[in-house]
């Protein structure tokens, strides 16, 4: 049944077999912020003129930001994430441990330190979110979103001003985290390039509704072909 997230649907025909069958009469919300980041405004132009396309392929398109919390506000995803980091790198030495970098092993060593108790309330808080998402995907097929709130930055640099906005540690990448703790399919598609850069917008759908997003995608690259803007020394 839908409100059970460990029940699953019957299972979804092959991919490469509906990948072409269009997005006529699909249901597409665009959101800007999901109710919270901070955009450069020229990345926030690309990714809605590129959603707004989609209608040119018979989808139906809106503005509408569901009503949902904010993982990282809440440390929703922090907690969850660096309990699990935790665990997982138990297995190491203190040898292989002393080659992460100092931003790992801090977070490395607030996963060792959380309570249970914070833990098993940021769970509760995630299937409060799946839940907020299941109601919203009954009335949409599909939601799109930038995929970050910037373009590439230098390495080693730690971007904490978006739009002239100062954001928290990883303020400039707002967007995916909450469809990681969903489990929700979602998939980046180039959408144009600033300064050189590339763009990416997100196509999020409703749980194992891959074929959806897959189809999505593949009508929004044949509307917007981008293969021959790659620059060349990335080719």
């Amino acid at each position: 049944m839908p409100p059970d997230p460990f029940s699953l649907p019957k299972a979804s025909p092959a991919f490469a077999d509906v990948i072409d069958e269009g997005i006529d009469g699909l249901r597409v919300a665009w959101s800007a912020d999901l109710g919270w980041a901070v955009v450069e405004p020229e990345v926030e132009r690309l990714c809605r003129e590129a959603a707004f396309r989609l209608a040119d392929a018979g989808a139906t398109v809106v503005e509408e930001t569901p009503q949902i919390l904010d993982p990282a506000s809440t440390r929703t995803f922090f907690n969850i994430t660096a309990a699990e980091d935790a665990a997982y790198f138990s297995r190491f030495s203190d040898e292989q441990l002393a080659l992460l970098t100092p931003e790992a092993r801090s977070f490395l060593d607030y996963g060792r330190e959380l309570p249970a108790v914070e833990l098993v309330k940021a769970n509760e808080r995630r299937w409060e979110l799946r839940a907020q998402l299941q109601s919203f995907f009954e009335r949409y097929d599909l939601l799109m979103t930038p995929v970050l709130s910037i373009t590439a930055f230098r390495h080693g640099e730690d971007m904490r001003e978006v739009a002239g906005q100062r954001v928290r540690p990883f303020g400039w990448m707002p967007f995916t985290a909450t469809f990681n703790l969903t489990g929700q399919p979602a998939a980046s598609v180039p959408c144009g390039f600033l300064n050189g850069l590339p763009v990416g917008v997100q196509i999020v759908g409703a749980p194992y509704r891959d074929d959806l997003v897959l189809r999505a995608s593949r009508a929004l690259e044949q509307l917007l072909p981008w293969a021959e803007h790659i620059p060349q020394a990335a080719r």
